[in-house]
């Protein structure tokens, strides 16, 4: 049937629409968007498309319309899929069918109703259905998968395709660019990937206006085009000046993909991962912020709590704007409803400001902020400075209420020291805070390295940070959040004048994928803190465990008990390699001679390797203390983590006096403590946890080490203790040599193990809900040792007992059946017999 018979019902389903708060720009009739699942660069039309924007993309796309056009059913849905709606409407005569869109190849229905019915459905989904709702669910919001209709592998779908699609585009494009290039060997240099954006730019406000790029023949036409959206001084960096250069770009790009849907965020990943070359890379410490960590940011700082003429936006080290464009679609949401669009255009012009010295990043940042407010474009405040040297970043700084920015973790290198004569800090993000806590804006949310959370090198910010503020969120990010960077880091959001206490939040992301999917924090706990310069000292977050560091607080430290040093370090003397495979039992020489030292870390608790590559090496000598030498026995752990999980360390007990490689941490303890005793509490789940909570990815800090929290414990029990230790070593020996059956030996093992912990525990005193969530944070690490050793307690065993219940027995003494074994059979007697008869 032809669209005009479904005119009617079209009629009601626009109504409808209308009624639940799509108006004006939200709904579109006649909507094109490029199909970016189809093999080939077709076209698509619906007659009916709602949006949650007014800015039309696959992202805003909320709610399509349909109707037989030859195909029906699922076949129709699949045509639309691109559209980006995840629900779409099929009209079929006088009546409509509801179909989820989903990330697979097979849509779902869900729901029939007729024409008679499309009001009273609509209305009594409206709560669900309204573009307000809609924009929380594609945005990632946790809650979206209460919805019916919405499936969440299904925009990441759509991001692949796109993004495949619009990088091969641009490979394309610059392949055949550097072809034809008849001036001089060309390469991948700025001023093509300058031109290739310049025509990418054309070709998106050619197809936002509705217009065919084919009808723009010439690629200086588009060039002319894209140019009318820069200002003078953006036009100064000129891009490659090559008419068949350009020409055979244009040729790909015109031709290819329909940019009427395209997001703000495809732009950014085309920017990221096209056309960012290697030495900008390295050059600017380039690593863009993924738009879903923006919006996270944005979304939690208050700016409600800002009068409408004040929440003045400031991005450093501004990139692509992807802090701008977060921040417009907050300050959008806040605004007045009817507020008309040329009124918030003027609005978000003088809200909104970025500063980035990569003059490239620059025209990326106006398409998308162009994109974002679209068809609004000029006038966007982007400055082309260096946060660092330029004045205006002054200027700026004191005219912001809200500063939102990642900077680049980069050491600042030699070359660059001489352009900055005043710079204080090795490290660029303490430079910028530095200079950021002059001014202290009301609103602050950084991405920083993790070393802010407690490293020595942010001290001091932290504490003038915690005295500037009175509420805080710090959320711990996991590897790889950044395309191009593997840095750990964490957020961290500021905000409220100073008090007397200070509020603070921790959280963490456990999963990529499910973060950028859904938004989803681990909340970790919220705290107030009074004593504000000793906490901040310390640290911005709140560790994992906490109650378990506060129940630990008053006790020793390792570094009051015993001396910790690292291993020693060496430099190969040329020609020397790996000389042999030798026990342990070698003889540690001179720190200052060469010698024969342990090549390898600790693999398991309590034991050293059986063997270790030895290598003959140079040292460097160390400064010990007159009263510890190599020699002596010690206790050596592992100074890279084991594992990304709970267990990291390893500690064994050295009783031959070998000299430690550097990637060791050595620990001699005194005469009156069993070094087994402390190397059971090294190896223990307390210990253990200290560490995981408190460092990154690889290296174990001497500094944490030494701050590990030791128990109380009288000699008897550290004797019983060491017992237990040598008992273990006695039995992993025995199975290293094959004089007892692996199964036995590894369950024997892993009992005494097991017994090492509860005594351990049972001396740390904890409360026993603080005992229980300490052990379900080991549940399903695999720790050190081939022991196949998962967890404590299983995890379905929910009444709380200590640990040193479990392995004695006793849990298992006091159940029914156990308990009915240990009563005695009460005798036969007449005489009970009738007094039962009465009780009857």
């Amino acid at each position: 049937m032809s669209e005009a018979a479904h005119q009617p019902v079209l009629e009601l389903m626009k109504a409808a629409l209308r009624d639940i708060g799509y108006t004006g720009g939200l709904l579109r009739e006649g909507y094109w968007f490029a199909d970016y699942l189809a093999k080939d660069n077709q076209v698509e039309q619906i007659p009916i498309a709602a949006f949650t924007e007014d800015q039309p993309s696959y992202r805003h796309a909320a709610i399509g319309v349909a109707v037989d056009n030859g195909l029906k059913g699922a076949e129709l849905i699949r045509r639309y899929k691109s559209l980006g709606a995840p629900q779409v409407f099929e009209v079929i005569g006088d009546k409509v069918v509801r179909w989820k869109v989903t990330g697979g190849d097979t849509p779902t229905p869900l729901q029939d109703m007729s024409a008679d019915e499309i009001l009273q459905v609509f209305d009594a989904n409206r709560a669900e259905w309204g573009p307000e709702r809609m924009r929380e669910a594609k945005a990632g919001a946790a809650s979206a998968t209460q919805l019916d209709f919405f499936d969440r592998d299904f925009l990441p779908l759509l991001d692949h395709e796109i993004r495949t699609k619009l990088d091969a585009l641009l490979q394309d494009a610059v392949h055949e660019a550097i072809s034809a290039n008849r001036t001089k060997p060309l390469g991948h240099s700025p001023a093509l990937y300058r031109m290739i954006f310049r025509l990418l730019t054309a070709k998106v406000i050619s197809d936002r206006r509705g217009n065919s790029a084919k009808a723009i023949p010439q690629a200086s036409q588009a060039m002319r085009l894209a140019e009318e959206f820069y200002v003078e001084s953006d036009l100064r960096k000129r891009p490659l000046d090559d008419a068949n250069a350009q020409m055979a770009a244009w040729d790909i790009i015109r031709s290819r993909i329909y940019f009427q849907n395209l997001s703000v965020d495809s732009l950014a990943y085309v920017y990221e991962n096209t056309l960012v070359t290697p030495q900008t890379r390295r050059l600017y410490g380039t690593h863009a912020t993924p738009r879903e960590v923006a919006e996270y940011i944005v979304n939690q700082l208050p700016f409600e709590d800002l009068e409408q003429n004040k929440r003045r936006v400031f991005e450093p080290f501004a990139g692509h704007s992807v802090f701008l464009v977060a921040a417009m679609q907050r300050l959008r949401d806040l605004l007045p409803q009817e507020m008309g669009s040329t009124a918030k255009h003027n609005y978000f012009r003088s809200m909104l400001c970025g500063m980035e010295r990569d003059g490239f990043a620059l025209e990326v940042a106006k398409l998308s902020l162009m994109l974002a407010d679209y068809p609004n474009q000029d006038g966007w405040r982007l400055l082309e400075g260096d946060v660092f040297a330029s004045p205006l970043f002054d200027e700026e700084l004191e005219r912001a209420n809200i500063v939102l920015c990642n900077p680049p973790f980069e050491p600042l290198n030699r070359p660059a020291k001489g352009r900055y004569p005043d710079f204080n800090r090795y490290y660029q993000p303490a430079e910028f805070l530095e200079r950021l806590l002059k001014r202290s804006p009301t609103l602050l949310g950084l991405v920083l390295p993790r070393s802010f959370l407690n490293g020595p090198t942010y001290r001091d910010l932290r504490v003038g940070l915690g005295h500037r503020y009175s509420s805080f969120d710090v959320v711990e990010l996991p590897d790889r959040m950044f395309t191009h960077s593997d840095a750990e880091t964490v957020l961290v959001m500021a905000s409220g004048e100073p008090s007397a206490t200070a509020h603070l939040r921790s959280g963490r992301v456990e999963d990529r994928q499910d973060f950028l999917a859904t938004r989803n924090v681990e909340l970790s706990a919220a705290i107030e803190v009074k004593d504000r310069e000793g906490w901040f000292a310390e640290t911005i977050g709140i560790p994992r465990l906490h109650e378990v560091w506060e129940a630990t607080s008053s006790l020793r430290r390792l570094k009051d008990l015993a001396r910790v040093h690292r291993g020693v370090q060496q430099r190969e003397r040329p020609g020397r390699g790996d000389v042999e495979q030798a026990n342990l039992s070698i003889e540690a020489a001179e720190e200052d001679l060469l010698t024969t030292v342990i090549a390898q870390g600790v693999n398991e608790p309590f034991l050293m390797s059986d063997s270790a590559s030895v290598r003959e090496l140079e040292i460097r000598p160390v400064a010990l203390p007159r009263d510890i030498s190599w020699n002596q026995p010690k206790i050596a752990v592992n100074r890279f983590r084991k594992s990304r999980g709970a267990w990291v360390m390893s500690a064994a007990i050295d009783q031959q006096g070998v000299t430690l490689w550097q990637d060791m941490h050595a620990v001699w303890t005194p005469n009156s403590t069993p070094r087994e005793f402390v190397a059971a509490v090294l190896n223990g789940p307390v210990a253990n946890a200290y560490v995981a909570v408190r460092e990154g990815k690889k290296d174990i800090l001497i500094r944490t080490l030494k701050s590990v929290p030791i128990p109380d414990c009288d000699a008897a029990r550290q004797k019983e203790i060491a017992s237990l230790v040598g008992r273990f070593v006695d039995t992993r020996e025995k199975w290293r040599h094959k004089a007892i059956g692996e199964v036995t030996a590894r369950e024997r093992c892993r009992e005494l193990l097991l017994q090492i912990d509860a005594q351990v525990l049972l001396a740390y005193d904890l409360p026993l809900r603080v005992e229980h969530d300490l052990l379900d944070f080991f549940h399903g690490q695999v720790r050190p040792g081939n022991l196949d050793f998962h967890e404590y307690i299983p995890i379905s065993f929910r009444p709380h007992f200590p640990l040193h219940m479990h392995v004695s027995g006793q849990i298992d003494r006091a159940n029914a059946s156990k308990t009915l074994e240990r009563i005695k059979p009460v005798p036969q007697s007449p005489l009970i017999d009738e007094a039962l008869s009465f009780v009857d």
